[in-house]
């Protein structure tokens, strides 16, 4: 009844003036956000993992119907309140992030990246459990190491501009895991993930993963004011949980990544009060 409903009111648009067609175009988007919002909360519900399945192919349809409109992207979708909503610094696209709690089987991500000046989307495939290296992987939409981003940086090298995004992802009951990862689009516009622009005891990383204990709290954050990217060390409960991510926590230590020199350099031990003078009294577990 929705969609017919929705493909009436579509219809109706282009016998409209424009300012009144404008109006109602936002009338559309605005029930349609509600649709999205009505699945996403069947979503938080006791159902079995095939029925969530089914709802979120309905929820991913929609969505993907509503970016596919070139006018929808300065529409916010402020209801979806669960979803990761974040444009570009330069406004150049925005990428929509979700995940979906199953009961047999690790979480799973799903997700857009809406490209403002091509009108192009591009839906998110979440393969991260068959991505055995991901710190040394390039990925693409169809091959997504899926997260839920809530930070996007910009950095320009040569003649190509990246982006970094901070990412959560429950990856299940036991860990969790903080992600920088790098988005490039290519010379056809499609977007990649993952470039050698990390470095880590001068060796090139695609992106980092940090992985610890899901009853852990982790921070990673970008500060604005030391324009570093800082996160908690992670490291096991005792040397005998060595690589057993389960036992992992911060140490009540700090790292973080500095851009210098046209790539990100991890920078050890910081002490917050000097943050660009490190003390390196040990090296990254990587």
């Amino acid at each position: 009844m929705i969609y017919c409903q929705r493909l009436v009111f579509l219809l109706l648009l282009f016998s409209l003036k424009p300012v009144k067609a404008q109006q109602n175009i936002a009338e559309f988007f605005r029930i349609s956000e509600d649709s999205c919002m009505f699945y996403s909360k069947q979503l938080a519900t006791d159902l079995s993992d095939t029925e969530k399945i089914n709802i979120n192919s309905k929820l991913s349809k929609l969505l993907k119907q509503l970016l596919t409109n070139p006018t929808s992207f300065d529409y916010p979708f402020d209801s979806l309140k669960t979803f990761g909503r974040l444009y570009a610094p330069d406004k150049s696209f925005r990428v929509i992030t979700w995940n979906v709690t199953l009961n047999n089987s690790p979480y799973k991500y799903y997700g857009f990246i809406q490209v403002a000046k091509s009108n192009k989307v591009f839906e998110l495939t979440d393969r991260s459990d068959e991505i055995t290296n991901p710190e040394n992987s390039v990925l693409s939409a169809g091959k997504w190491y899926g997260a839920f981003y809530y930070k996007i940086l910009k950095e320009k090298v040569d003649n190509r501009t990246y982006y970094t995004l901070l990412a959560l992802q429950y990856h299940n009951l036991f860990i969790t895991r903080k992600i920088i990862d790098i988005l490039f689009f290519d010379e056809f516009g499609n977007p990649v993930f993952g470039a050698p622009i990390i470095q880590v005891n001068n060796k090139m990383k695609h992106r980092l993963v940090f992985e610890y204990s899901a009853r852990a709290a982790v921070n990673l954050n970008y500060d604005e004011k030391l324009k570093m990217i800082i996160f908690d060390h992670v490291a096991p409960a005792e040397p005998k949980y060595i690589g057993q991510f389960e036992y992992y926590g911060p140490d009540l230590t700090f790292d973080g990544l500095v851009f210098k020199k046209n790539v990100w350099v991890y920078t050890l031990n910081l002490d917050l009060r000097q943050p660009f003078d490190p003390a390196p009294k040990r090296k990254p577990l990587r």
